[in-house]
C-alpha cells in the first residue's frame, strides 16, 4: 500500500494517526515531502512494513530515537532539504537501506553505528557541515555512491 501526502501543508503528524495506520495497513510507501513537518512521532517506528520513506522539504529538526530505527524493511529514506542538526545512533540499524539523502541539512557528523547501514549503495550528503566520518564508514562494502560535495 502506497500513501502520498506531499505538498499539503502538513505541520504535525499526530501519534495516534500514525498509530491507527500502522494497525490498518502494511504500508510500503509513505510520502511526507513538501510540508512543515517540524517532527516526527515516535510512533512512526509502528510501520514496520515501510520499505520507501519520503519526508524531505520540510522543516524537520529533530528525529526522535525509537522512531526510523526500527524500521528494519526500509530500503529508501529521503530526508533531505530540511534543518536537521543530528541524526539518532537507532538510525544506523537499518539493514536493508539502499538510498540515503541526507543532503542540505544542518548535519556535522553521520551517527557512529553507520556499520549497520550494511546495504547502503548510494549516500548523498551535499551541503551540510560535516566535519569528521564515523569511524566504521570505510566497512560500508556496498556503498558506490557517496555525494559529499
Amino acid at each position: 500500500t502506497e500513501l502520498w501526502l506531499g505538498d499539503n501543508h502538513i505541520a504535525t503528524a499526530d501519534e495516534a494517526a500514525v498509530k491507527r495506520l500502522a494497525a490498518k495497513a502494511p504500508l510500503s510507501f509513505l510520502s511526507l515531502d513538501a510540508n512543515r513537518l517540524t517532527q516526527l512521532p515516535t510512533t512512526f517506528g509502528l510501520l514496520t512494513q515501510l520499505t520507501e520513506l519520503r519526508i524531505a522539504s520540510n522543516d524537520l529538526q529533530h528525529i526522535p530515537p525509537e522512531s526510523l530505527g526500527k524500521l528494519d524493511a526500509l530500503q529508501v529514506l529521503l530526508l533531505s532539504c530540511n534543518k536537521l542538526a543530528a541524526l539518532p545512533e537507532d538510525m544506523g540499524y537499518l539493514p536493508k537501506l539502499r538510498t540515503l539523502h541526507l543532503y542540505n541539512n544542518f548535519l556535522s557528523h553521520l551517527p557512529s553505528s553507520v556499520a549497520g547501514w550494511s546495504s547502503l549503495a548510494e549516500l548523498h550528503m551535499q551541503d551540510n557541515l560535516i566535519e569528521t566520518w564515523p569511524p566504521d564508514f570505510h566497512t560500508l562494502s556496498a556503498l558506490r555512491v557517496v555525494n559529499a560535495g
